[in-house]
């Protein structure tokens, strides 16, 4: 699917720029303003502070700021991973490259855009009194709105419909010129954006944009599929470990299960919103899948419960069975069915018989450790049986349904 626009508007702050230029401006006014201003533009990003309030608010605690201050803050601001071969690579096909920006003075917004090699750049307008910020500030794009009418304007004035725009933004200010526009690229988005964007970009490398727009998301290859499958196997893997530690210390494995999913839970919040929470948040992007990064990911945390169901509710050698079917049987059909699936199961086209086949012959081994071969066999079927339905994420099922097969075979 090639894509054909004229004319790429980039948003500033939390696109081009790493970071919120207001934000790294503060920090010169002292910690108390700082977190002033971090509270306030955390109440715009939930809607619950109109961009006109939250600007004039900010920008009135700079009055008498220096612009050498302005400057210096803006000199120092980094820079997305290739953001000036991105604006060339655009320009290369033909395209118009316009950055636009409600938050960054429009002479800085201007220098960027020439720094970069764009065509144009437009901020909002900060009042200057001497050789300082005055406080003040005006213009259309510091108004609520303001970025919609202004972009309205420019298309007309180019002569240009809104299908032959694109709109690459992280922001709610965006959202009324990205759901306009004929192609939105979220970068880093927020929860708002990313859920509306016709792409996603949370590599950290504005690069992606170009490829997006010549050939829409790329299809990975067979091997990429395999690798990505793989490392969110080795995850299930990992839960292999639990039971045996849970034996050892039952109470404090349970504790850590549950603080676990409360950190991974914010780790998601934080990825919604474009931000990486550290360790945790860098594992789930290298896992989830393209259609997965609009939205809260609950296999972790269903893998997780499903074990803390497991260990709470069965005998020990229950709880290590499923557990460990949980970890390798799942994996298993998962993996061969990509390696060598042909054959598919009737009622779940999903899965094929040759993964199905590997979970049954792992289930059967990790339960033949503690219960006979008849029993074995008979869990495994559940197991197998249960993993091949078309129910979606089956982290509690699997372990669930094995483990009460598995107690009233063995009493």
């Amino acid at each position: 699917m090639k894509l054909h626009p004229k004319l790429i508007i980039f948003d500033l702050d939390g696109v081009i720029f790493r970071g919120q230029y207001l934000l790294r401006l503060s920090r010169h006014l002292g910690l108390l303003v700082y977190l002033r201003n971090l509270f306030k533009c955390l109440l715009y990003d939930m809607g619950m502070l109109p961009i006109d309030t939250l600007l004039g608010e900010v920008y009135r605690g700079f009055k008498g700021m220096p612009l050498s201050t302005v400057r210096q803050v803006y000199d120092e601001m980094p820079l997305i991973v290739g953001a000036k071969e991105t604006v060339k690579g655009l320009k290369a096909r033909g395209c118009e490259v316009i950055i636009v920006s409600s938050g960054v003075p429009d002479f800085l917004v201007r220098d960027i855009a020439e720094r970069l090699g764009a065509d144009l750049g437009f901020g909002l307008e900060a009042a200057v009194s001497g050789d300082a910020l005055s406080g003040e500030v005006g213009g259309v794009l510091a108004n609520a709105g303001g970025k919609d009418a202004f972009v309205e304007r420019l298309l007309r004035d180019k002569g240009l419909g809104w299908e032959e725009a694109v709109v690459v933004a992280d922001d709610p200010n965006n959202l009324n010129i990205m759901e306009k526009a004929g192609i939105s690229v979220g970068v880093n988005a927020c929860y708002t954006i990313r859920r509306s964007a016709t792409f996603l970009v949370d590599s950290g490398d504005l690069r992606e944009v170009v490829d997006l727009l010549a050939v829409g998301y790329k299809a990975a290859d067979v091997w990429e599929h395999w690798l990505q499958d793989a490392r969110r196997k080795l995850i299930h893997v990992f839960a292999a470990a639990v039971p045996f530690a849970a034996g050892l210390a039952p109470t404090l494995i349970l504790v850590s299960l549950c603080v676990a999913i409360a950190i991974y839970s914010i780790s998601e919040w934080i990825r919604l919103n474009g931000k990486i929470f550290p360790l945790v948040g860098h594992i789930t992007v290298s896992c989830i899948r393209s259609e997965e990064k609009r939205y809260f990911v609950l296999a972790p945390i269903t893998l997780t419960l499903g074990i803390i169901i497991s260990l709470s509710l069965f005998s020990y050698e229950v709880s290590v069975a499923v557990i460990l079917i949980l970890a390798f049987a799942d994996s298993a059909a998962a993996l061969a069915g990509r390696a060598w699936g042909t054959r598919r199961i009737p009622y779940n086209r999903s899965k094929s018989l040759q993964g199905s086949m590997a979970a049954f012959m792992v289930a059967c081994l990790c339960t033949a450790i503690y219960f006979p071969i008849v029993v074995s066999i008979a869990a495994a079927f559940v197991s197998t049986f249960i993993e091949s339905l078309p129910i979606g994420d089956d982290n509690i099922t699997i372990p669930v349904g094995t483990g009460i097969v598995l107690t009233t075979m063995v009493g």
